[in-house]
């Protein structure tokens, strides 16, 4: 997990998703996300979802991160779509 840009009230990490094989990103503080401290085995809450478009057109990702593990919910428009205790893994080289 990364801290992308963390100020007084609000810090940015960002998550590698071995689903979308990219980051992910969670705004924490006043009006985002609440997380548990633990960089080892992060928690997020509530879920994440994530929506993005490219050139095979829309997608959705939307999961749980509870200690350090992802819980990809049903409508997540992936593979891994339902799997649950999916590991965090460390940053690959070379990823978004």
């Amino acid at each position: 997990m990364n801290v992308v840009a963390p100020t007084d009230d609000v810090a940015v990490v960002k998550f590698y998703c071995p689903a979308c094989k990219c980051g992910h990103r969670v705004w924490l503080g006043a009006n985002g996300w609440e997380y548990n401290g633990n960089a080892a085995a992060p928690t997020f809450w509530p879920s994440i979802k994530v929506e993005s478009a490219d050139e095979l057109g829309p997608t959705i990702c939307h999961s749980f991160v509870i200690n350090g593990q992802i819980e990809y919910l049903a409508d997540c428009a992936h593979a891994m779509r339902g799997q649950r205790r999916v590991q965090l893994e460390p940053w690959p080289e070379g990823a978004l």
